[in-house]
């Protein structure tokens, strides 16, 4: 609906595509949280780029709270205002696209593992790959210093990490399942990326 809302509906119709059905072609992540979280307001282009800007925003906070764990308290507010005035940074948090959701997701993910949860920040970390499947190539290292802080950790996780944990599974076995049961309109959409 925001795509036809915003004159947009026609970069869409393509004699290849099925008008019957979702594209499978693209994680369902940014979806279904941006979707969850525009049905409390207005659902427009303008909440939905406040959204990202949103989540932007709360990127660099979670960086600059995580960084003042290891850093002097100067190199965090560098970090900090750095970000917030970035050309880069302000232009994706006015888009409404993935990137932001998923900096958000990984800079959350950081800031657990810092504050020694590692299990949540597996957690977080791994659920960013439902929202974009490029985020993989940081949830792994994510991943790796997780289970190694997770070793030498003698505290035992608190239950909501395993809550959380549980959240991330069923959310990728949720995925799975509808990936196997539309196999064959994956590989067609995965065939019209090239167009």
């Amino acid at each position: 609906d925001l795509v036809r809302s915003r004159g947009l509906g026609d970069v869409y119709k393509r004699q290849e595509l099925n008008p019957n059905r979702q594209l499978m072609w693209f994680p369902p992540g940014f979806a279904i949280i941006t979707g969850l979280l525009l049905k409390f307001t207005d659902a427009s282009y303008g909440a939905a780029r406040l959204l990202s800007a949103l989540f932007m925003a709360q990127s660099f906070l979670l960086l600059f709270l995580a960084s003042r764990k290891f850093s002097s308290k100067s190199v965090a507010w560098l970090l900090l205002l750095g970000g917030f005035f970035s050309m880069h940074v302000i232009i994706a948090g006015n888009l409404v696209r993935p990137e932001a959701l998923v900096l958000f997701l990984l800079s959350w993910a950081f800031y657990l593992n810092v504050n020694n949860k590692g299990v949540a920040a597996i957690s977080i970390a791994s659920l960013a790959i439902l929202v974009h499947p490029v985020s993989a190539l940081a949830v792994v290292p994510i991943w790796i210093i997780s289970l190694d802080r997770l070793k030498g950790c003698r505290k035992q996780s608190n239950w909501w990490q395993w809550i959380l944990l549980g959240v991330a599974i069923c959310s990728f076995q949720c995925y799975a399942v509808e990936l196997s049961a539309n196999w064959s309109a994956v590989v067609h959409d995965l065939s019209l990326i090239h167009i």
